[in-house]
């Protein structure tokens, strides 16, 4: 048990690795290329120097930040992180148990069940996003260069947020790391894949809305044992909440309507899940055989893991605010909005690693093959 548990840490940590090089170079190379046409068009470099340093220098990142760079930056990215979650999966696979004593049983869910199930996404999704952008909700907040540089490479960005992630996403945290962790317990697994898949978001807004979530998705494909059912319902949340990017590319503003939809199925799904919550096809198994899951985090891989992704949130945090500080968007108010979501994400991560070791394995088996 507790090999296994430190090797889905530190698989979760090559995950991020591949993804995170990968991502970069792809990056460093279409931008290279892209920085090399532009300069080829330029032909007077003369132009880019000002009447001092100070001018030289905004002249010169006005240039890197066109929206033509950020095209090539953008396509860099999309295709970087897409190869990495690829190169990831498979790293995980070689890691990772084959061979599973307690497979999950495969099962289908019914019209009732699939439209329960996706109102009650919308509602931890809509919940989670609400706590994690406070400051944003009250107008503090910092811009993000390449994604508000205009580029209308941003729809294949918007494309891949929609299509791409919720494939690869749901194949590594719920397909990959449940079918090797459910053996131990569905509980313990639920929030193992869950917190993992928060963290390496790298920020503390999506950390609580992926936590959230993920709690649900995990729930879902252990009661299925069909990971098509947690992609379907990813696509639509991811798909939900990038529609109004791709209207306001086409110079159409439906942020009204779409606030007043959205809303409306936040509260059902939040109503929902009140409601609903005992539903079987929710139900996971809290208790068996006294062998209790304190390892769970308790091993080099997941300590690994959990820390590494906590700072990578801090770290982020800390940047942003930082920032916000600096250019003037942030008072004490937005100091203080920005710093909820954080608090509230650094207690998800302690609370999740000391109160989920109390729940029980199912049942004595074997470390699985």
């Amino acid at each position: 048990m507790k090999k296994t548990y430190s090797r889905c840490g530190f698989a979760v940590v090559l995950l991020y690795a591949a993804m995170s090089v990968v991502s970069g170079v792809a990056t460093g190379i279409l931008g290279g290329i892209g920085l090399g046409v532009m300069l080829g068009k330029l032909g007077d470099m003369s132009q880019l120097f000002g009447r001092d340093p100070s001018e030289t220098f905004s002249r010169v990142m006005n240039y890197i930040m066109s929206s033509e760079l950020m095209d090539f930056i953008l396509i860099g990215s999309v295709i970087g992180s897409l190869g990495g979650m690829l190169l990831g999966i498979l790293i995980m696979r070689k890691m990772l148990p084959e061979k599973n004593n307690i497979p999950i049983e495969k099962k289908n869910l019914s019209a009732k069940e699939i439209l329960l199930m996706a109102l009650m996404s919308f509602g931890l999704w809509g919940v989670g996003a609400f706590i994690g952008n406070l400051a944003e909700w009250f107008g503090f907040t910092v811009e993000n260069p390449l994604l508000e540089s205009g580029s209308k490479m941003m729809i294949l960005f918007h494309l891949y947020a929609v299509f791409g992630a919720p494939v690869v996403e749901e194949l590594a945290f719920r397909k990959t790391l449940l079918d090797a962790v459910h053996p131990y317990g569905e509980v313990p697994a639920a929030f193992l894949s869950a917190l993992l898949f928060g963290l390496i978001h790298g920020n503390a807004a999506q950390f609580m809305l992926a936590f959230m979530l993920g709690l649900l998705l995990a729930t879902v494909y252990q009661r299925t044992g069909r990971v098509i059912y947690t992609i379907a319902m990813h696509f639509m949340i991811n798909l939900t909440a990038t529609i109004p990017n791709f209207f306001d590319m086409a110079g159409i503003n439906i942020m009204t309507g779409w606030y007043i939809a959205v809303g409306i199925l936040v509260v059902a799904g939040v109503v929902i899940l009140i409601i609903f919550r005992k539903q079987e096809f929710l139900s996971l198994s809290k208790s068996g055989n006294p062998d209790p899951n304190a390892a769970e985090f308790k091993n080099p891989g997941m300590r690994l893991a959990v820390i590494g992704g906590t700072v990578l949130v801090c770290g982020y945090e800390a940047l942003m605010m930082y920032n916000g500080i600096a250019s003037g968007s942030f008072g004490v108010t937005g100091v203080v909005l920005r710093l909820v979501p954080w608090i509230l994400s650094l207690c998800m991560i302690i609370l999740t690693t000391k109160l989920v070791g109390k729940y029980k394995t199912p049942t004595e088996s074997p470390e699985p093959m």
